[in-house]
């Protein structure tokens, strides 16, 4: 295999920052990519900007500074076009009197001269934090794109994604150690997710200091504090001081002492660490959670609002879970319990986005569910919404069709609890039959997601065991789930807005990998002999019509009974 020259080096250094570029281009409308971008980190040190919107167009001016025609062209073609929105490319070209295609050679060479441009202003390790493959190294290349995804599903907090993506890491790995780092990656994953047994295989091929973190988190979900701490000291004492994976290893100790009453704080170093980067903010949401044990309400209070706003538009939904669960607790000890319930709803809607145990536990300070603090609107709000993602056929129902599934859901919670259970949960099915929603066809069927998403939301704000609350609600959904059924099935027309995935789709993609157990390539027992119908719809004056006669699920285009009918 050839090594790359310094001319493949340059050229590829060149091709890699302008794809970047192009990246935060395309990113101008959407400022939570754009700030999560590892380039704008690098351009917002070092512009000293701290609105990553504002520093690209610094960049971009200076880049592209000059008086001349050509230059001209150059800032017309990114500003008018990126920024200012003023028109389409094919409308800037024929302004510009000039061909499409030449118009975006004049974007080519403005993109080119920022990518240059940016080059020198960033640290040369922005620029190639690992050695650049030859062109003839596809197999490890396809692995680093691979495990930098995997990182920022890690980021984002999506367990399931993290999973997939492991799955991938572990068929490209090129040699021994990148599997290793492959098998840790499933066992991490696996881990967030429960699956205990999984995460141990593969922990058993993962070395020093992958397997003691990996033994570290397991203990925390076996609930022994001690020996998950000592875990993570020795897996962080084993790591480089420019590692960034030693901020997985301090969020342990950091979950380990809490759980032991102990004091925490980060360590100086946290304050080299880029702004918007996940570490920081893990470390200053800790610290919060710490100061708020140990009563300094105010201090954690602010500490968690700056880092929660943060988290939130960065997409870091386990940070901003966490921070919404210390301010439920800041909140509740000033007695505003409707803020406080707001801010419980919040934290339970960005958990329930991760799925991840590791976030469930300890994510409020003090216990958040019982008699007194039970479902209320907002919290009815966030389970309704996660409910539409596991059944999609539940969009767009009527307010009483809501109503008595949020009933149903309150009531799995509250005896879910209960010691002697009451005839609430009858009556609750009861209704959710005369109503025909559409969880009454689908409840056996989801019953296993359903339970996860309840188990979830019982772990956080009671600290239960997971097993014990798992069981409980497990048997109070298949005991009523074969109740459920009505009679008489019914077809589902699900309404897919133009231009918008469906997330039954997203479901089924992250649920789906390349391990599927023998139990699930079974099941293809048809659930009630349900027809369902994807309709790609346009609302017109209150209606649903098919965009086009070919995508019409029978028959010619008609009206039905309202864009959110489920019929």
């Amino acid at each position: 295999m050839l090594a790359p020259t310094t001319a493949d080096r340059e050229y590829l250094l060149q091709r890699s920052m302008e794809r970047q570029v192009i990246g935060l281009l395309r990113a101008i409308r959407k400022p939570q990519t754009l700030a999560a971008a590892p380039l704008m980190h690098a351009v917002c040190r070092a512009t000293g900007q701290a609105n990553a919107l504002a520093a690209l167009e610094l960049i971009i001016g200076a880049a592209l500074a000059g008086a001349g025609t050509n230059a001209a062209k150059l800032r017309s073609a990114i500003l008018d076009a990126d920024f200012n929105h003023r028109a389409t490319n094919a409308e800037l070209a024929r302004r510009c009197g000039v061909s499409r295609r030449h118009f975006q050679r004049w974007r080519a060479d403005a993109v080119s001269a920022i990518a240059r441009y940016a080059r020198t202003i960033v640290e040369p390790s922005t620029l190639a934090p690992r050695d650049i493959p030859s062109r003839q190294d596809a197999p490890a290349t396809r692995f680093e794109r691979e495990y930098e995804a995997y990182l920022r599903a890690r980021d984002r907090g999506n367990a399931l994604e993290m999973r997939a993506i492991a799955g991938n890491l572990r068929r490209l790995a090129p040699e021994a150690e990148a599997f290793a780092l492959a098998c840790s990656c499933r066992a991490d994953a696996s881990l967030r997710l429960g699956r205990l047994d999984e995460a141990l295989e593969h922990l058993q091929q993962v070395a020093p200091p992958g397997n003691l973190l990996g033994r570290a988190r397991l203990a925390l979900l076996r609930e022994d504090p001690a020996r998950a701490e000592e875990y993570a000291q020795a897996a962080f004492d084993a790591l480089a001081r420019d590692d960034l994976e030693r901020y997985q290893s301090l969020m342990v100790i950091s979950q380990a002492r809490l759980g032991r009453s102990c004091s925490w704080r980060p360590s100086p170093e946290c304050v080299a660490l880029p702004r918007n980067g996940w570490e920081r903010g893990a470390m200053v949401i800790e610290c919060a959670r710490h100061l708020a044990r140990e009563g300094q309400w105010q201090r954690a209070e602010t500490l968690a609002l700056a880092e929660h706003s943060r988290a939130a538009i960065l997409g870091y939904q386990g940070l901003a879970a966490r921070a919404a669960g210390v301010l439920h607790a800041c909140v509740r000890t000033r007695e505003d319990h409707v803020a406080a319930m707001q801010w419980r709803a919040r934290a339970i809607e960005h958990l329930l986005a991760t799925q991840d145990r590791f976030v469930a536990m300890r994510l409020f300070l003090r216990p958040a569910y019982d008699e007194h603090c039970g479902v209320d609107a907002s919290l009815r709000g966030v389970l309704y919404a996660r409910l539409c993602l596991i059944v999609p056929q539940m969009l767009g129902e009527s307010a009483e069709r809501r109503s008595a599934a949020c009933d149903f859901l309150s009531v799995l919670l509250d005896d879910a609890l209960a010691t002697i259970p009451e005839r609430r949960l009858q009556r609750a099915a009861a209704r959710l039959r005369r109503a025909d929603c559409a969880l009454a066809h689908y409840a056996e069927k989801a019953a296993s997601p359903i339970t996860e998403m309840l188990a979830l939301v019982l772990l956080s704000t009671t600290g239960l065991d997971w097993d014990v609350v798992t069981g409980r609600l497990r048997g109070m959904l298949d005991q009523s789930a074969s109740k459920l059924r009505p009679a008489a099935p019914r077809a589902f027309a699900i309404a897919i807005p133009r231009g918008q995935k469906s997330q039954s789709a997203l479901t089924d993609h992250l649920k789906v990998d390349d391990e599927r157990s023998v139990e699930d390539e079974s099941s293809s027992e048809p659930v009630a002999g349900l027809r369902i119908r994807l309709v790609p719809s346009r609302s017109v004056a209150g209606v649903t019509l098919p965009w086009s006669r070919r995508h019409a699920a029978s028959g010619p285009a008609r009206a039905t009974a309202g864009s959110t009918h489920p019929r």
